[in-house]
């Protein structure tokens, strides 16, 4: 459950970006990760989203589910 933001750990070697992709599965967020994020979703409309974190590639590493609510 997210209000106002989204904490995002990653493995800079490993993680590039990530993806926040409505339930039709739109791209509604992009942002490129430097080891420990913040990405602000107090912009966005609550509802039920996928995080989707991408390699240096363009490979998808991992997805996650999540609800943002205000």
């Amino acid at each position: 459950l997210a209000k106002d933001q989204i904490t995002v750990i990653s493995d800079r070697v490993r993680m590039a970006y990530t993806t926040l992709l409505d339930v039709r599965g739109r791209e509604v967020l992009r942002q490129n990760l430097h080891g420990m994020d913040r990405i602000a979703v107090s912009n966005i409309a609550e509802g039920s989203y996928t995080l989707v974190l991408y390699n240096s590639k363009g490979e998808m590493q991992e997805r996650q589910r999540l609800s943002i609510t205000h």
